[in-house]
């Protein structure tokens, strides 16, 4: 699962699931992605995470990994 944290408490947590279709899908408004603090991902959400977005910083070691601010905003807007 991939779990978002939004700085506004009514649109968090918001939960992604590989097969869910588009990532940014899941967001209304359409400015939401500058309001994304953190990403919580396991699984195989982290699974793509690591086949798709191979350079981001932080430990792959964990059955969980979180990732905040600016590298947060890049993987929601980039995974697929």
């Amino acid at each position: 699962m991939l779990s978002i944290k939004i700085e506004d408490d009514y649109w968090m947590p918001q939960d992604w699931h590989v097969g869910d279709g588009p990532i940014m899908g899941i967001f209304v408004p359409g400015n939401a992605l500058e309001r994304v603090v953190m990403v919580q991902v396991d699984g195989h959400e982290l699974e793509a995470v690591k086949d798709q977005l191979r350079y981001l910083p932080g430990s792959y070691t964990g059955r969980v990994v979180r990732w905040y601010g600016d590298h947060a905003r890049f993987i929601i807007g980039n995974l697929e």
